[in-house]
Parts: C-alpha cells; structure tokens; sequence
C-alpha cells in the first residue's frame, strides 16, 4: 500500500531579476530532464512489445510459470453467519518474471500506467469460494504495476472479495468458525501455473493496523498449499 503524505510549506521571495532567470533556466532543464526519460522509456517498451504476445504465457515450453503473491487485509466484515460467507476488503499483490521483458538494468524499475498492462501476458488468478468480487475503479481503476529490468512485474489491486464459508452452527453463537480463502487459476492446470506465497506460509497475509471485527475475534491465519480439483 502506497501512502502519499502532503507537506506544506509557506515560502516568502524577495527575488532579483538575475535570479529569476537562473530558477527558469533550472525549471527549463528540469523539463528537458523529463522529456528525455519519457521518450526513454517509451522506446524501450515499443522494442520490448514489437513481436510480444500476451496470449502466451511466460516460459511457455520450458515449464510452469510461477505466480508468487501476498495480501493486505484492510478491512474485514461482516461476516454473516445467515448466507455462511464473509467480506473483506484487500490489496491483493503478485509477481512473476516474463523473460521476454528484460530490459537495461542501468533504466531502474518503470512505473507505468494501468493501459499498457492490457498489452501484457497476466495471470488468469480467480477466488474459488468467492460468491462476487470486484476491482474498486473509483475515481480511477484501483491497479498499479511496475516492471523491472529483470523481466519480473509487480501487479497491485485493490479488490472486495464476498467468499462462501461453511460455518458449523452447532454451538452458535459462542463458537469457533473456520474460513477458507481459496485463490488459483481459472481455467490453468498446475503444471502450467504455480502460485506461491510470497512471503512464505506464514508471512503472506497481513491485517492493516486499524482493522476491527464486531461480534467476532479473529484468533489467526495460517497460510496452506492445496491442490484443489475444479471442474467448471
């Protein structure tokens, strides 16, 4: 999760004619600067996307491709023991490396904008138990992606997920509940695509410091591996 904090700053000028013409000359470079890195990158991405197709999957031939993900929790509830389901809201985050995107190291890492992700190969990822999800696109579509010299891109969104939970009501309502989150290809067997964690198994999910639960107390969350078997 990306946190912009503003700062304000009063400034009292008293300036001579000489110094404004050194602060433009400074703010004339400063906007060459920027042209030129512009036109950089754009170059680059047009060479990296001449023969690209993004209907084939990175290291197609030559084994699965691997999609190592985490999430940020930033709210969770309610969860609804009527319809057995619960909702939250998360910044659901993955990586993976497409060879085919390397670029000079001495570039850095690009930011760029969500339109030139729809030119790219992206994982079919979908959320087995979930009844409906969204992306939030308010005021502007909730995604950010960055690409590295490597080949390897970094895809953020901002998603609400409502997910099924198969709740034992039998001591209800002083009782323990388990939910499962199932997250995987949509239409991809194993030995195409492999997702992972992350962080590893225990440090893949996190909670934003201001969650809170009513009625219920959330006692922990393990992350697991589970091969699942799903027919549409």
């Amino acid at each position: 999760m990306i946190v912009n904090i503003a700062k304000w700053i009063l400034f009292m000028f008293i300036t001579s004619s000489a110094q404004l013409f050194d602060n433009n000359t400074s703010e004339n470079n400063n906007i060459t600067a920027a042209s030129r890195r512009s036109h950089q990158i754009t170059t680059i991405l047009d060479g990296l996307l001449k023969d690209y197709d993004a209907h084939v999957r990175p290291n197609f031939g030559e084994g699965p491709t691997k999609i190592n993900f985490d999430i940020l929790v930033s709210s969770f509830g309610p969860i609804q023991d009527m319809d057995m389901s619960f909702t939250m809201n998360c910044y659901f985050r993955q990586r993976w490396r497409d060879e085919r995107l390397q670029f000079a190291e001495e570039v850095g890492v690009l930011s760029l904008s969500t339109r030139m992700l729809e030119r790219l190969w992206r994982p079919d990822t979908t959320f087995y138990n979930s009844k409906y999800s969204y992306l939030h696109t308010i005021p502007t579509s909730n995604r950010l992606w960055r690409l590295f010299p490597d080949g390897s891109i970094w895809y953020s969104s901002r998603i609400t997920v409502k997910a099924r939970c198969n709740m034992n009501l039998k001591n209800f309502p002083v009782d323990i509940q388990i939910c499962k989150f199932l997250i995987g290809s949509f239409a991809n067997p194993a030995s195409d695509i492999q997702y992972g964690w992350r962080l590893g198994n225990n440090a893949s999910v996190s909670f934003d410091t201001k969650v809170l639960l009513s009625q219920f107390d959330l006692i922990k969350y393990p992350q697991y591996d589970e091969s699942v078997d799903m027919n549409g």
